[in-house]
C-alpha cells in the first residue's frame, strides 16, 4: 500500500512538473506588443485596463510589459491575443521562430501547436495553442487561438 501512495506522489509531482514548464518565455519580438486578454467573467477586481464587453465575454487590453501580472489577476481566462507592427518576412521570421507545427496554413495564417503557450482549443479534431496570422502590416499572435478580428 506505501509503495502504491508513494507512486501516486511521484505520479502527481512528475504532471504538476510538466504542466508547469510547457511553457517558455516568449521571444523578445512581443515586447512591444499590444496584448489583449479574453475572459468571460463580467466582475473582475482590476483597475487601470481598458475593458469592452465581446458578446458573452470581455476583453482587457494592455501592452506586453503588464500582460502577465493582468492574466495573473483575472479569472476564466480563456485566451491571449497578440498584436506586433510588422512586415510579411517580420510574419514568417517570427513564426519560424515560434517553431509552430502547423496543422493548417495559408500564405498568410496559421493554426497549430507550440511550446511557448499553455492555452488549448480543438480545431478539427486535433489539439491546437496558437494561431498566427499576417494582415496590413500586423501580426496577429492569438492563443489558442486569435480571439477577435484582424
Amino acid at each position: 500500500m506505501k509503495k502504491l501512495i508513494c507512486f501516486g506522489l511521484i505520479c502527481i509531482f512528475c504532471l504538476a512538473f510538466a504542466l508547469s514548464s510547457t511553457t517558455k518565455t516568449l521571444p523578445n519580438d512581443f515586447a512591444l506588443s499590444k496584448v489583449q486578454v479574453f475572459t468571460n467573467t463580467q466582475s473582475q477586481d482590476v483597475n487601470g485596463f481598458d475593458k469592452i464587453e465581446n458578446g458573452a465575454g470581455y476583453v482587457y487590453f494592455c501592452d506586453f510589459q503588464n500582460s502577465k501580472f493582468l492574466i495573473s489577476k483575472l479569472n476564466d481566462v480563456e485566451g491571449v491575443t497578440y498584436i506586433l507592427d510588422g512586415k510579411y518576412a517580420d510574419y514568417l521570421n517570427l513564426k519560424n521562430l515560434l517553431n509552430i507545427k502547423s496543422i493548417e496554413q495559408t500564405d498568410d495564417g496559421c493554426v497549430g501547436f507550440c511550446d511557448y503557450f499553455s492555452f488549448n482549443a480543438f480545431y478539427m479534431g486535433k489539439k491546437v495553442n496558437v494561431q498566427m496570422a499576417f494582415s496590413m502590416n500586423k501580426i496577429y499572435v492569438g492563443s489558442p487561438l486569435i480571439l477577435g478580428c484582424y
